[in-house]
């Protein structure tokens, strides 16, 4: 069976060197830009690689796509044969309106479609930020409480359709209602890595206990509308989703990412989010970016 891998890069690439030599977790060479779109911006990318390339619509194509938002409000890919250079791409009849903060599976027995339009089985499915929603979980909306997770579904990874919002399972909550005391994370920038282990059967149900051996695992933001922190969720079908009970499982407790104890004073907000995880030798590892002014002041 062939085995695909999600890896996600920075459009300011960092290249760990070789492992043995160096600590792979912390030493790293900044690469510059690798990929520019001119004068629109570039950033927010979601990276997979497959060896054997993807299906474009006419046969395997290039190695590594790239999904990005856009500073036109869209979001747009991009092909590699390489990871550099990359290729730029129309963006046009793209098929996802108001999308940012992309995150893309890419499952080559395909996923059942989930709605009317397009092929009978898509390879690609994004999850996003519908910035329709704005961040907040509040107002009468029907599609609340999960209006800013949306998704949608391709063949190519260039025509995406049926775009609709991810629900809440019963059990816990992905984004905490907007009246809840309990917690002050009461919205959300949307997702930013879907795990995917297509060897756990879909219908198994959700495994609460043990939220990584579900088979969708997604990390997410979480934030006040001023500070932001991780969240993890999990589901069967990729489609309802659970919120952990723990949540949220990363926040800021380094100099750089928080504003100390007594807290400084606005504008000082408190930045953990945008992360990257993978298992290595039976432990996990996150990236994310982070500060105590702005999201952009490091990664950790």
């Amino acid at each position: 069976m062939r085995v695909s891998y999600r890896v996600l890069v920075a459009i300011v690439c960092l290249v760990a060197a070789p492992l043995g030599a160096v600590d792979y977790l912390t030493d790293w060479e900044d690469r510059a830009i690798v990929f520019g779109a001119g004068a629109e911006k570039s950033y927010y990318m979601s990276v997979l690689y497959d060896a054997d390339g993807f299906p474009d619509g006419d046969g395997p194509g290039d190695s590594y796509m790239m999904w990005y938002a856009s500073s036109s409000g869209l979001v747009k890919v991009t092909t590699s044969t390489d990871g550099a250079p990359w290729l730029p791409e129309p963006g046009s009849d793209f098929g996802v309106v108001c999308a940012n903060h992309p995150a893309l599976l890419f499952e080559p027995a395909g996923f059942a479609r989930t709605g009317a339009n397009g092929p009978d089985t898509m390879y690609y499915r994004m999850y996003l930020w519908d910035m329709r929603a704005l961040y907040h979980n509040s107002g009468s909306s029907a599609c609340q409480p999960l209006c800013m997770m949306g998704y949608a579904e391709s063949a190519d990874g260039h025509t995406f359709h049926n775009q609709g919002y991810v629900t809440q399972a019963a059990g816990g909550q992905v984004i905490p209602a907007s009246g809840d005391p309990g917690s002050p994370w009461r919205g959300s920038y949307g997702p930013f890595q879907i795990l995917f282990d297509p060897s756990i059967p879909e219908g198994s149900g959700r495994n609460a206990t043990s939220p990584m051996a579900n088979r969708y695992v997604m990390y997410y933001d979480l934030t006040t509308g001023g500070s932001e922190v991780i969240g993890l969720a999990f589901s069967d079908d990729g489609l309802t989703w659970e919120g952990y009970s723990g949540n949220p499982i990363v926040t800021g407790d380094q100099d750089w990412e928080t504003c100390g104890v007594p807290p400084s004073p606005p504008p000082c907000r408190e930045y953990v989010s945008r992360s990257h995880v993978m298992e290595r030798n039976g432990t996990w590892y996150m990236f994310y970016s982070g500060g105590n002014g702005k999201m952009n002041e490091g990664i950790g």
